[in-house]
């Protein structure tokens, strides 16, 4: 109501749900069946300048579990805007932390 609309933090991937082999999940101590696999990363945006590839594979947000799309768009809410928020991802195969400073998605 403060500003009128939705406020979204912007991080400039382009994503989908994927589902976690088992195997992988019991390697890397994971609970949920599935995470949110970059499709595309757009560049000079926060998350190309903070490392992220096309094939990492989001499964956490600042310690939340996200288990597809819908949850990482529900996470990125406006209180993450130009806050510092730790995102755990899976590159390769191993479970890194990547810090990363949402910007406030701007609307046309």
């Amino acid at each position: 109501i403060r500003h009128g609309r939705v406020r979204r933090a912007y991080i400039g991937i382009a994503a989908q749900t994927v589902p976690l082999p088992r195997r992988l999940r019991v390697a890397l101590g994971l609970s949920q069946a599935s995470g949110v696999a970059i499709t595309g990363v757009e560049p000079d945006s926060p998350a190309a300048r903070a490392g992220l590839l096309v094939g990492n594979i989001i499964v956490a947000v600042d310690g939340i579990d996200v288990g597809g799309a819908d949850d990482l768009l529900r996470l990125l809410g406006g209180d993450r805007i130009a806050s510092l928020t730790s995102f755990s991802v899976i590159a390769g195969s191993e479970l890194r932390k990547v810090e990363i400073v949402p910007t406030e998605l701007s609307r046309p």
